[in-house]
């Protein structure tokens, strides 16, 4: 899986951040799983929200729905 696109953030306030995104996205399998390669458009729109003030740890809980895929994780802040 692959992906590239650019990301423009919406910031509601302190705590929740909401972005879309746009590009190309796509995958490529080995010859042993059939050898396929795909390209294709990629949009979603995903959230973050930051829990700093409750945890004192620079962390964001982060949720994404697009095209290729719906993840759920955790992002540190460097």
């Amino acid at each position: 899986l692959f992906s590239t696109h650019l990301r423009w953030d919406f910031t509601l306030n302190a705590d929740w951040t909401f972005y879309a995104l746009g590009g190309l996205g796509g995958n490529k399998a080995s010859d042993g799983l059939g050898g396929k390669f795909e390209l294709l458009p990629r949009f979603g729109v995903g959230g973050v929200l930051d829990i700093e003030r409750q945890t004192r740890v620079p962390i964001g809980i982060r949720g994404e729905l697009s095209r290729e895929l719906i993840s759920v994780g955790v992002q540190f802040r460097i």
